[in-house]
């Protein structure tokens, strides 16, 4: 059996295996882990996966394997699933939903002598051909072999999973992950021969290595490929040394607002082979990032310059305003104005005109009026500041989204 990972679902043969959404699922991330469960629960095909797709359900996994090997898909491989619960990997941040797909397969968990779980009912047989194994980790108990068919499905599976995410390293169990909480999987479960078979045959099976997802931090003679084909198409890259540094996110986060594909400064596995083989594929614009100005990045659909012009007009009219006031306040205080103002024009010294005006600010209307006046003026340079920061970085390809 060879599986395949094609945009972030399982494939057997070019078919994809059987999806079923589960009703929890989180937000896109980068899987660097493998972990695998027990889904302790009654030995009854698909119970688990209609239980992950029930809408009361908080619980999810990347796949189900069923006792005769056959496994369905229930979320994304490049989505959280909710699987891990309090948990820890050395080396990574944060419980291990943020960076670990989940395999549950389907296994009774611990049972007792009689071979009887949390499930079964009174009066009900409990399930046969199970051994008695005591181990530091999962205690004294009885337990359900797995299958063949789980374990070369299983087996496969983390191969297709390593070939595709080059970034997973490792895989591990429930038990693994929250040490003296969880005990699955059962102590029956092959772990260091399912490592050592997967770990061997990394890169085979599955998507061939030069369209595997690239992200920041990567090392490779695949990166080095991208970075020569997207030089070769206009885009900043710098050095071309196998090395997926900032500069080369730059170079991605351009191509990808170029080729309207997900603006997220990796190289997906679609977007990989598309760079790579489609003819298609659009070039950076000679010219047209170094030298483009706010009104037309405004005019290509930039929001954030839109709502800057747009607060700096707001501002400059409002500023105007109560400036026109204050001079109207103080050129025309009562009737004939103008006439008055001539005469008292004539006769007022320099400092007396100086001392009216100051005269005029320490009053409550002029401390308001120069108050308001002073906070419009910082709103207008914090707006100038965010419209020349944008411009900025659309010149540098840092940011050419909206």
């Amino acid at each position: 059996m060879v599986f395949e990972i094609v945009n972030d679902r399982l494939e057997i043969g070019g078919r994809s295996v059987p999806f079923v959404s589960a009703n929890s699922f989180g937000s896109r991330f980068h899987p660097t882990l493998v972990v695998v469960h027990d889904t302790a629960d009654r030995p009854v095909p698909k119970d688990t996966v209609r239980w992950f797709a029930d809408k009361s359900c908080k619980v999810s996994a990347h796949f189900v394997v069923e006792r005769n090997g056959s496994v369905t898909q229930m979320v994304d491989c490049d989505r959280k699933a909710f699987h891990a619960g309090k948990s820890s990997w050395p080396g990574m941040s944060g419980g291990c939903n943020n960076f670990a797909i989940g395999i549950e397969i389907d296994n009774p968990g611990k049972l007792d002598a009689n071979g009887k779980a949390w499930f079964h009912k009174k009066g009900e047989p409990g399930i046969t051909g199970i051994q008695h194994v005591k181990t530091k980790e999962h205690g004294d108990g009885y337990w359900l072999s797995y299958t063949p068919e789980q374990i070369a499905t299983v087996s496969d599976l983390c191969s297709a999973l390593v070939a595709f995410y080059p970034t997973i390293k490792e895989i591990g169990t429930h038990w693994l992950i929250s040490p003296g909480r969880k005990i699955d999987t059962n102590p029956l479960f092959p772990l260091e021969e399912l490592r050592a078979s997967v770990f061997k045959k990394k890169g085979a099976p599955g998507r061939p290595a030069a369209y595997a997802r690239l992200q920041l931090g990567d090392q490779s003679e695949e990166v080095r490929a991208a970075q020569s084909r997207l030089k070769e198409l206009g885009y900043a890259i710098g050095d071309v040394d196998g090395v997926f540094g900032p500069q080369m996110r730059v170079a991605v986060l351009a191509f990808e607002a170029e080729n309207s594909l997900v603006y997220d400064g990796a190289l997906e596995s679609i977007e990989h082979k598309r760079l790579l083989t489609d003819p298609t594929i659009k070039a950076m614009p000679v010219g047209s990032r170094e030298e483009i100005t706010a009104e037309e990045l405004k005019a290509r659909g930039s929001e954030t310059i839109a709502w800057t012009m747009r607060g700096k007009n707001i501002l400059k009219t409002l500023v105007v305003a109560p400036v026109a006031g204050v001079i109207d306040k103080l050129g025309n205080d009562g009737a004939g104005a103008a006439a008055a103002l001539d005469t008292l024009e004539a006769t007022r010294t320099t400092a007396t005109r100086t001392s009216d005006i100051f005269g005029w600010v320490l009053t409550p209307l002029g401390l308001g009026v120069c108050g308001l006046a002073a906070f419009l003026i910082v709103m207008y340079f914090i707006l100038d500041r965010i419209e020349k920061k944008r411009l900025k970085d659309a010149r540098s390809g840092a940011n050419i989204g909206r």
